[in-house]
C-alpha cells in the first residue's frame, strides 16, 4: 500500500513539474511572439535626457506592460544644462529607465546646444533606425522654444526618410521604414492629432520617471504641476482622466471602415 501511494505521489509531482516547465515555455514563446522576432516596437528619441519622459513616457509605460520592446535614444547628455552635471543627468536617466522594462537606453553623445541636421548627424540616426527597426518612432514636435528640440525634429525626419532609401550611401544595414510617426510636446502647445488615454497606473509611472530628475524638479517645482494639468486637460478631450497627445508629422491615418472611426469617438 505504501509503495502504491509513493508511486502515485511520484506521478503527481512529475506532472506538476512538466506542467510548470511547459507553462514557462509558453510564456517565453509569447514574449518572443509579442516582440516580433526581437524587433523594436517604439523608438523614442529625445534631444536631452528627460524630454522623452515629459512627452511620451505614458505610451512607453503602457506598451512595456504588454511585453513590447521599447528603446530610448537621447541625442545629447545635456552638457549645457543649467542645473546638474553630466554625471548627475546620466544617473537620473538610468533611474528613470529602470522604472520600466525599457529594453535599452542609449545616448549618441552629440554636443548639447549646437545640434544641426547636417549629413553626419543624420547618418548617425539612420544607423540607429536601421539597427532597431522600430514599428513606431516618437520624437519632438516641429515647433518649440528650445532650438535643440526643433533641430531634433528636423534630424529625425531626414533620418526616417533616408532609413528606407536603398541607395543611401552612409549605412550598410538593411533599409527600414517605420509604420507610425508621432511627435510629442515639450514646451510649445499644439492641437493634437492623436490623444491616447492613460490609466492611473501608467500616469503614475510617468510622473515617477519625471521625479527621477531631482536636479531639474527642485528648480522648477511649478513644472510638475503644469505637467499634471496638461495631461488632465488632454484627457478631458477624450473623456478620460489623463491623456498623452501627439501630432502626425507626415500624413493622416487611413482606416478600413467607419467602425474604426466610431471607435475613436467619445
Amino acid at each position: 500500500m505504501r509503495l502504491f501511494l509513493f508511486f502515485i505521489l511520484f506521478i503527481v509531482r512529475f506532472f506538476i513539474i512538466i506542467i510548470f516547465f511547459f507553462f514557462w515555455v509558453f510564456i517565453f514563446i509569447v514574449i518572443i511572439m509579442t516582440q516580433k522576432n526581437f524587433g523594436t516596437y517604439i523608438l523614442a528619441i529625445g534631444p536631452h535626457p528627460d524630454d522623452v519622459e515629459v512627452g511620451a513616457w505614458g505610451i512607453l509605460a503602457q506598451t512595456s506592460a504588454t511585453w513590447k520592446k521599447n528603446v530610448i535614444l537621447d541625442l545629447t547628455a545635456s552638457q549645457l544644462s543649467t542645473y546638474g552635471d553630466i554625471v548627475t543627468r546620466k544617473t537620473e536617466a538610468q533611474q528613470a529607465a529602470a522604472l520600466l522594462w525599457v529594453t535599452q537606453r542609449s545616448n549618441l553623445w552629440l554636443q548639447d546646444g549646437v545640434l544641426t541636421a547636417d549629413d553626419a548627424t543624420v547618418a548617425l540616426l539612420v544607423e540607429q533606425i536601421r539597427k532597431y527597426t522600430p514599428e513606431i518612432v516618437v520624437f519632438p514636435a516641429a515647433q518649440d522654444r528650445h532650438p535643440d528640440h526643433e533641430v531634433t525634429h528636423q534630424i529625425v525626419k531626414k533620418a526616417l526618410f533616408y532609413a528606407w532609401l536603398v541607395k543611401y550611401p552612409a549605412s550598410t544595414l538593411p533599409t527600414h521604414k517605420a509604420r507610425l510617426l508621432l511627435c510629442y510636446q515639450i514646451w510649445h502647445e499644439f492641437t493634437p492629432d492623436v490623444t491616447i488615454a492613460l490609466g492611473e497606473e501608467y500616469f503614475a509611472k510617468k510622473m515617477a520617471a519625471f521625479d527621477a530628475y531631482a536636479s531639474q524638479e527642485k528648480t522648477n517645482s511649478w513644472w510638475r504641476e503644469y505637467l499634471v494639468a496638461r495631461h488632465i486637460t488632454q484627457g478631458r478631450r477624450i473623456w478620460t482622466r489623463y491623456g498623452e497627445w501627439f501630432t502626425l508629422p507626415c500624413h493622416g491615418v487611413g482606416v478600413a471602415d467607419l467602425d474604426q472611426v466610431m471607435s475613436w469617438c467619445f
